[in-house]
């Protein structure tokens, strides 16, 4: 057994954004590509929290833990920005208005009861480092890459580390 491993725990927020393999079964991005392909939302829990990150910000987050490894070893960090933590239907009236055609129905029933906010002083105290992207932006961008047509099929599994709901396709 090693004694002095040297660790870093990160724990991560819902992550969104562009990426070489772009993720459709997380919130934001599954927002928007509903918004886009199907003009509908359909949303469980509409008043929950989660903490949501840019995958762009969540790089820069790791690369700057790296850098000060000998100072953070051996600590647990929550990675987001504090301001980033937003209600289901924040991000859908989001994405509505930028889609505005977009219909969205709050549902009785779905699977995923989380609902939580957290904070993120520790890090932010550490890397003195704010986020450069926020869900608008997020939303903007994923919704560019849509409309770009460099994903031909957002259902396609790849996208995916669940099952995707194929009701628009």
């Amino acid at each position: 057994m090693v004694r002095d491993l040297d660790w870093v725990i990160c724990r991560l927020s819902t992550v969104y954004g562009c990426s070489p393999r772009i993720r459709f079964d997380l919130t934001v991005n599954d927002f928007i590509m509903n918004a886009y392909m199907n003009k509908y939302l359909d949303i469980f829990l509409p008043y929950t929290y989660r903490p949501y990150i840019h995958v762009y910000d969540v790089a820069r987050v790791v690369m700057g833990l790296i850098d000060k490894f000998e100072q953070v070893k051996r600590n647990v960090f929550n990675v987001g920005f504090n301001g980033e933590n937003y209600r289901k239907i924040e991000v859908a009236e989001c994405v509505k208005s930028i889609l505005p055609e977009t219909r969205i129905e709050i549902v009785k029933s779905g699977t995923d009861l989380r609902d939580y906010q957290v904070d993120f002083s520790k890090l932010r105290d550490l890397l003195n480092m704010e986020n450069t992207f926020n869900v608008e932006r997020g939303v903007k961008e994923v919704l560019a890459l849509l409309e770009s047509g460099a994903v031909t099929d957002p259902y396609d599994r790849r996208y995916y580390n669940t099952t995707p709901d194929l009701r628009g396709a």
